[in-house]
Protein backbone atom coordinates (compact mmCIF):
# COMPACT_ATOMS: atom_id res chain seq x y z
CA UNK A 1 0.00 0.00 0.00
CA UNK A 2 2.63 2.25 0.80
CA UNK A 3 4.20 2.39 -2.78
CA UNK A 4 0.65 2.15 -4.33
CA UNK A 5 0.06 5.66 -2.12
CA UNK A 6 3.34 6.73 -3.68
CA UNK A 7 2.74 5.93 -7.32
CA UNK A 8 -0.48 8.02 -6.54
CA UNK A 9 1.39 10.98 -5.24
CA UNK A 10 3.62 10.91 -7.97
CA UNK A 11 0.87 11.05 -10.94
CA UNK A 12 -0.83 13.58 -8.88
CA UNK A 13 2.40 15.55 -9.20
CA UNK A 14 3.06 14.80 -12.77
CA UNK A 15 -0.87 16.46 -12.99
CA UNK A 16 -0.20 19.75 -11.58
CA UNK A 17 2.88 20.25 -13.04
CA UNK A 18 2.08 19.77 -16.30
CA UNK A 19 -1.29 22.11 -15.44
CA UNK A 20 1.03 24.66 -14.10
CA UNK A 21 3.21 24.44 -17.17
CA UNK A 22 -0.29 24.95 -19.69
CA UNK A 23 -0.71 28.26 -18.45
CA UNK A 24 2.83 29.42 -19.86
CA UNK A 25 3.56 30.94 -22.79
CA UNK A 26 7.32 30.78 -24.14
CA UNK A 27 8.40 31.86 -27.25
CA UNK A 28 11.66 30.02 -28.56
CA UNK A 29 14.70 30.27 -31.34
CA UNK A 30 15.09 34.27 -31.12
CA UNK A 31 16.70 35.74 -34.54
CA UNK A 32 17.15 39.41 -35.53
CA UNK A 33 14.90 39.93 -38.44
CA UNK A 34 16.04 42.48 -40.80
CA UNK A 35 13.71 44.43 -43.44
CA UNK A 36 14.60 44.84 -47.20
CA UNK A 37 15.49 48.38 -48.67
CA UNK A 38 14.22 47.77 -51.94
CA UNK A 39 10.58 47.18 -50.00
CA UNK A 40 11.44 49.92 -47.76
CA UNK A 41 12.14 52.46 -51.21
CA UNK A 42 8.97 51.19 -52.77
CA UNK A 43 6.61 51.48 -49.58
CA UNK A 44 4.85 55.56 -50.35
CA UNK A 45 3.31 55.57 -46.87
CA UNK A 46 5.71 57.19 -44.39
CA UNK A 47 3.73 55.47 -41.04
CA UNK A 48 4.29 51.91 -42.81
CA UNK A 49 8.05 52.79 -44.02
CA UNK A 50 8.34 53.60 -39.96
CA UNK A 51 6.78 50.82 -38.91
CA UNK A 52 8.70 47.96 -40.60
CA UNK A 53 12.21 50.24 -39.48
CA UNK A 54 10.81 49.42 -36.22
CA UNK A 55 10.34 45.81 -36.62
CA UNK A 56 13.78 45.56 -36.97
CA UNK A 57 13.75 46.45 -33.47
CA UNK A 58 12.03 43.60 -32.24
CA UNK A 59 12.54 39.79 -31.40
CA UNK A 60 11.40 37.35 -33.78
CA UNK A 61 10.76 33.77 -32.90
CA UNK A 62 11.00 30.11 -34.93
CA UNK A 63 8.63 29.01 -32.87
CA UNK A 64 6.25 29.58 -29.63
CA UNK A 65 5.20 27.19 -27.23
CA UNK A 66 1.64 28.11 -26.28
CA UNK A 67 0.05 26.38 -23.01
CA UNK A 68 0.39 22.67 -24.72
CA UNK A 69 0.59 23.50 -28.15
CA UNK A 70 3.50 23.95 -30.15
CA UNK A 71 3.19 27.57 -32.78
CA UNK A 72 5.34 28.10 -35.83
CA UNK A 73 5.17 30.20 -39.10
CA UNK A 74 2.87 28.66 -41.53
CA UNK A 75 0.54 26.96 -38.95
CA UNK A 76 -2.97 27.53 -38.99
CA UNK A 77 -4.42 29.27 -35.36
CA UNK A 78 -7.96 29.59 -34.43
CA UNK A 79 -8.77 32.80 -33.42
CA UNK A 80 -11.36 33.79 -30.78
CA UNK A 81 -14.73 35.22 -31.78
CA UNK A 82 -15.41 38.93 -31.45
CA UNK A 83 -18.89 38.69 -30.02
CA UNK A 84 -19.34 35.30 -28.85
CA UNK A 85 -20.88 34.98 -24.92
CA UNK A 86 -20.99 31.23 -25.99
CA UNK A 87 -17.89 29.60 -25.27
CA UNK A 88 -19.10 26.36 -26.83
CA UNK A 89 -20.73 27.92 -29.79
CA UNK A 90 -18.59 27.60 -33.11
CA UNK A 91 -19.33 30.81 -36.03
CA UNK A 92 -20.62 30.25 -39.05
CA UNK A 93 -17.76 31.24 -40.82
CA UNK A 94 -14.70 30.74 -37.95
CA UNK A 95 -11.72 32.76 -38.29
CA UNK A 96 -8.11 31.91 -38.60
CA UNK A 97 -4.69 33.35 -38.94
CA UNK A 98 -1.82 31.55 -41.30
CA UNK A 99 1.28 32.73 -39.17
CA UNK A 100 4.03 34.74 -41.14
CA UNK A 101 5.87 36.15 -38.48
CA UNK A 102 6.11 35.46 -34.23
CA UNK A 103 7.37 38.95 -32.90
CA UNK A 104 7.37 40.24 -29.81
CA UNK A 105 6.36 44.21 -29.24
CA UNK A 106 8.01 45.77 -25.73
CA UNK A 107 4.45 47.37 -24.90
CA UNK A 108 1.75 44.99 -26.62
CA UNK A 109 3.55 41.69 -26.07
CA UNK A 110 3.41 38.50 -28.78
CA UNK A 111 2.30 39.55 -31.80
CA UNK A 112 1.50 37.45 -34.76
CA UNK A 113 0.93 38.35 -38.39
CA UNK A 114 -0.22 37.07 -41.64
CA UNK A 115 -3.65 36.42 -43.32
CA UNK A 116 -6.89 35.74 -42.20
CA UNK A 117 -8.87 33.18 -43.21
CA UNK A 118 -12.72 32.17 -43.28
CA UNK A 119 -13.84 28.85 -42.77
CA UNK A 120 -16.81 27.40 -45.18
CA UNK A 121 -18.75 24.15 -45.86
CA UNK A 122 -16.78 20.72 -46.67
CA UNK A 123 -16.99 19.88 -49.68
CA UNK A 124 -15.67 16.60 -49.86
CA UNK A 125 -17.19 14.29 -47.72
CA UNK A 126 -15.73 10.81 -48.30
CA UNK A 127 -12.14 9.81 -47.16
CA UNK A 128 -10.00 10.77 -44.81
CA UNK A 129 -10.44 14.89 -44.77
CA UNK A 130 -7.65 17.43 -45.64
CA UNK A 131 -7.51 21.00 -45.86
CA UNK A 132 -8.32 21.66 -49.46
CA UNK A 133 -11.76 19.35 -49.12
CA UNK A 134 -13.27 22.64 -47.22
CA UNK A 135 -13.92 25.96 -48.75
CA UNK A 136 -12.02 28.66 -47.47
CA UNK A 137 -11.79 32.76 -48.13
CA UNK A 138 -8.62 35.11 -47.76
CA UNK A 139 -10.83 37.71 -46.00
CA UNK A 140 -8.47 40.66 -46.90
CA UNK A 141 -6.58 42.21 -50.01
CA UNK A 142 -3.67 39.67 -50.77
CA UNK A 143 -1.42 42.44 -50.30
CA UNK A 144 -2.17 43.40 -47.23
CA UNK A 145 -1.07 41.40 -44.17
CA UNK A 146 -2.47 41.50 -39.90
CA UNK A 147 -1.54 41.76 -37.16
CA UNK A 148 -2.98 40.30 -34.07
CA UNK A 149 -2.03 40.03 -30.12
CA UNK A 150 -1.82 36.82 -28.12
CA UNK A 151 -5.00 36.90 -26.73
CA UNK A 152 -7.01 36.86 -29.32
CA UNK A 153 -5.64 33.20 -30.68
CA UNK A 154 -7.52 30.12 -29.08
CA UNK A 155 -5.53 27.86 -30.04
CA UNK A 156 -4.13 25.36 -33.01
CA UNK A 157 -6.44 24.05 -35.88
CA UNK A 158 -6.30 20.43 -36.38
CA UNK A 159 -7.91 18.92 -38.78
CA UNK A 160 -8.81 15.77 -36.63
CA UNK A 161 -10.99 18.68 -34.58
CA UNK A 162 -12.11 20.82 -36.69
CA UNK A 163 -15.05 22.33 -34.81
CA UNK A 164 -13.11 22.87 -31.57
CA UNK A 165 -14.13 25.58 -29.68
CA UNK A 166 -12.10 25.07 -26.80
CA UNK A 167 -9.51 28.55 -25.86
CA UNK A 168 -5.86 28.15 -24.68
CA UNK A 169 -5.54 30.99 -21.86
CA UNK A 170 -1.95 30.79 -21.11
CA UNK A 171 -1.29 34.05 -19.98
CA UNK A 172 2.64 33.66 -18.01
CA UNK A 173 5.35 34.41 -19.59
CA UNK A 174 8.32 31.85 -19.07
CA UNK A 175 11.80 31.20 -20.32
CA UNK A 176 11.51 27.68 -21.97
CA UNK A 177 14.28 26.33 -19.10
CA UNK A 178 12.20 27.56 -16.63
CA UNK A 179 8.98 25.95 -18.32
CA UNK A 180 11.23 22.39 -18.47
CA UNK A 181 11.88 23.20 -14.67
CA UNK A 182 8.40 23.43 -13.66
CA UNK A 183 7.74 20.35 -15.39
CA UNK A 184 10.75 18.37 -14.30
CA UNK A 185 11.30 19.81 -10.82
CA UNK A 186 7.97 21.84 -9.82
CA UNK A 187 7.70 25.14 -9.24
CA UNK A 188 8.36 26.81 -5.81
CA UNK A 189 4.00 27.70 -5.96
CA UNK A 190 3.67 24.05 -5.86
CA UNK A 191 6.35 23.01 -3.11
CA UNK A 192 4.39 25.40 -1.04
CA UNK A 193 1.38 23.40 -1.56
CA UNK A 194 0.01 19.80 -0.40
CA UNK A 195 -0.82 17.85 -3.50
CA UNK A 196 -4.02 16.91 -4.06
CA UNK A 197 -5.80 14.70 -6.71
CA UNK A 198 -6.72 16.41 -9.68
CA UNK A 199 -7.92 15.69 -13.66
CA UNK A 200 -5.38 14.61 -15.49
CA UNK A 201 -5.07 17.19 -19.27
CA UNK A 202 -6.56 16.15 -22.82
CA UNK A 203 -4.14 14.60 -24.56
CA UNK A 204 -4.39 16.79 -28.10
CA UNK A 205 -2.46 15.34 -31.27
CA UNK A 206 -0.34 17.78 -33.10
CA UNK A 207 -0.62 18.41 -37.19
CA UNK A 208 1.53 20.49 -39.43
CA UNK A 209 -0.90 22.22 -41.42
CA UNK A 210 0.14 24.95 -44.37
CA UNK A 211 -2.18 24.55 -47.62
CA UNK A 212 -5.32 26.16 -48.15
CA UNK A 213 -7.30 26.79 -51.10
CA UNK A 214 -8.41 30.89 -52.09
CA UNK A 215 -12.49 31.42 -53.02
CA UNK A 216 -14.25 34.45 -54.06
CA UNK A 217 -16.96 36.35 -52.28
CA UNK A 218 -15.89 35.93 -48.60
CA UNK A 219 -18.72 36.06 -45.53
CA UNK A 220 -18.53 39.36 -43.49
CA UNK A 221 -15.46 39.02 -41.23
CA UNK A 222 -16.33 39.07 -37.53
CA UNK A 223 -13.45 40.29 -36.06
CA UNK A 224 -12.71 43.82 -36.03
CA UNK A 225 -9.90 45.21 -33.64
CA UNK A 226 -6.92 43.60 -35.97
CA UNK A 227 -4.26 46.08 -37.29
CA UNK A 228 -3.62 45.85 -41.09
CA UNK A 229 -0.57 46.76 -43.09
CA UNK A 230 1.16 46.04 -46.48
CA UNK A 231 2.66 42.90 -46.89
CA UNK A 232 6.43 42.32 -45.84
CA UNK A 233 8.43 40.61 -47.69
CA UNK A 234 9.66 37.11 -46.84
CA UNK A 235 11.81 37.50 -43.46
CA UNK A 236 15.70 37.26 -43.74
CA UNK A 237 17.25 35.84 -40.67
CA UNK A 238 20.61 36.55 -39.18
CA UNK A 239 23.00 34.88 -36.63
CA UNK A 240 20.40 33.82 -33.50
CA UNK A 241 21.10 35.64 -30.35
CA UNK A 242 20.44 34.41 -27.06
CA UNK A 243 16.50 34.29 -25.95
CA UNK A 244 14.84 36.98 -23.85
CA UNK A 245 15.50 36.86 -19.80
CA UNK A 246 12.28 39.19 -18.62
CA UNK A 247 8.85 39.60 -19.61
Amino acid sequence: EPEVDINIQNYVRAVHRANEAAQTYSPMKMFKYVENNARLKSVQDPDERQRLIDMEKYPHYEAFMYGAEMIRPGDLVRLVPENSMDLDAEPEYPEFLEIRTIYRHPEKGMQFTGNILQRGELLNKTGPVKLEDYKWWISHDIAEEYTIDLEDIAGRFYLMMPHLTARTTARVFKKLNDRMEIIESGSELEKSQEISPGIAPTKRNMAKLSTRIESTSPPKRQKKSIEKSQKKTPVKKTKKTKELTSS
